[in-house]
């Protein structure tokens, strides 16, 4: 089923683009993962609304949103909240220290656009509690502690769950070999003999399993035999078309795990290398049009959990993203980046011995 095939608007391909980078650098930290790029693409478009400058910059340039695709995606969340056959639901938060005001403008606009409920952060029980009622318990303890110096922290949460068109017989469920890289395991198996929209390539093959409402489906990628994962991932790279799947529906027997993906991403890292970089440097970062002052913002932390599971009945999924922005309360008096070479002493300060003295000269 080609792109053409599919309802389009403007909003498609940047969160396309949006979705395939994320899972690309994510999956350099873990193989083992799930991420939501609704989940991170929505919450950085909530606070690109308090952003302005080089940092405004750099965010829009990364989720290449505009305000015409910008209303499309608030359209589409809302209509998501209207399915009935499944169960799906879109939250956003924005938790504000005591006596800090918000800029007015800011306030109204992540309230119309984005459905932003605000509150007077307090604890990190409270705002646990919250992600855990949003994503019906699937993401727990998302925030350990609260650091003196936050000022702000904004979170999207998301759960999904949904039965499958062709659900798998529990009777027929069976354990049998798993081929991982390192390996064969054990693992449980679901079977189910339906009809299927079913394509073989070169390379791999691709699978669409369908959820009862017919428009929510798990597509599935499986590298043909002999050839390895990593393969793929290379032709994923630099082709958009891997998912592509045929229009006309097979008769087949599908055999596939019974699992669960539970992921926990720092996400500076991965932003970072797809162009996000002033948002996080404390004297670079320009968050002056969320508030009513002069303080300094930029963001400390910036996570996201997700969960899945896949059983014979459906899938449940649940995803969360916070985004915790301090204030540098000490004005910056210097910015070094060493990005030349340099020369280094180890020593011991009190009697001035040099345990280790050095010149670094290139990372190669």
């Amino acid at each position: 089923m080609r792109e053409h095939d599919m309802e389009k608007n403007d909003l498609q391909e940047p969160l396309l683009t949006f979705s395939h980078q994320l899972f690309l650098e994510s999956y350099k930290a873990s193989k083992n993962a799930v991420v939501s790029p609704l989940s991170v693409a929505v919450a950085l478009l909530i606070l690109m609304q308090g952003a302005k400058g080089k940092t405004y910059e750099e965010l829009i340039e990364v989720l290449n949103i505009n305000k015409s695709n910008e209303k499309n995606l608030f359209e589409y969340m809302t209509s998501l909240q209207d399915e009935e056959v499944i169960k799906l639901n879109i939250a956003n938060s924005l938790w504000i220290k005591k006596d800090f005001d918000l800029d007015r403008s800011f306030v109204r606009t992540i309230k119309d656009n984005y459905n932003v409920k605000t509150d007077v952060i307090t604890t990190a029980e409270q705002v646990n509690k919250w992600i855990t009622n949003a994503t019906k318990g699937t993401i727990n303890k998302m925030v350990e502690s609260l650091h003196p110096d936050t000022i702000l922290l904004l979170l999207n949460a998301i759960h999904f769950q949904a039965k499958w068109k062709e659900p798998f017989s529990e009777s027929l469920t069976f354990d049998d070999d798993f081929i991982t890289e390192e390996g064969i395991v054990t693992t449980t198996f679901m079977v189910c003999r339906a009809s299927y929209h079913f394509q073989t390539n070169t390379n791999y093959d691709v699978l669409r399993l369908e959820y009862e409402n017919d428009r929510f489906v798990m597509d599935i990628i499986v590298p043909s035999k002999g050839v390895r994962k990593e393969e793929v991932m290379k032709e994923l790279k630099t082709k958009n078309d891997l998912w592509d799947i045929s229009e006309e529906k097979k008769i087949g027997i599908v055999e596939i795990p019974k699992f669960t993906l539970e992921t926990e991403l720092e996400l500076p890292p991965i932003l970072n290398k797809m162009g996000i970089k002033e948002a996080f440097i404390p004297d670079k970062a320009d968050f002056s049009p969320m508030i009513e002052g002069d303080e300094r913002l930029y963001i400390d932390e910036c996570k996201h959990k997700t969960f899945l599971e896949v059983d014979e009945t459906g899938t449940e999924a649940g995803a969360a993203t916070s985004i915790e922005v301090r204030s540098s309360q000490q004005e910056v008096e210097f910015h070094l980046k060493v990005d030349r070479p340099f020369l280094l002493q180890l020593k011991d300060i009190r009697k001035q011995i040099i345990l280790f003295y050095g010149s670094y000269e290139s990372p190669n």
